[in-house]
């Protein structure tokens, strides 16, 4: 449970990442994808690889749905 405002940010948890989709890349904040996808939020907040790593691909999407 967060408490202190700005704690992710000292954290560095849920900052920023680089999506790679179909060789296109984008930087958005994983705190607004987590807060908008629970996937999004389970990647990058659970033990998984992704949540250590700053740069991430996703598979099966085409870059127009990504973007939406």
């Amino acid at each position: 449970m967060i408490t202190k405002s700005g704690s992710l940010r000292k954290q560095k948890e849920l900052y920023d990442v680089i999506l790679i989709v179909d060789q296109n890349k984008a930087s958005p904040h994983q705190t607004v994808l987590s807060t908008s996808s629970l996937y999004f939020k389970a990647m990058f907040i659970n033990e998984l690889a992704e949540s250590r790593q700053t740069e991430t691909i996703i598979h099966d999407i085409d870059e127009y749905a990504m973007e939406l």
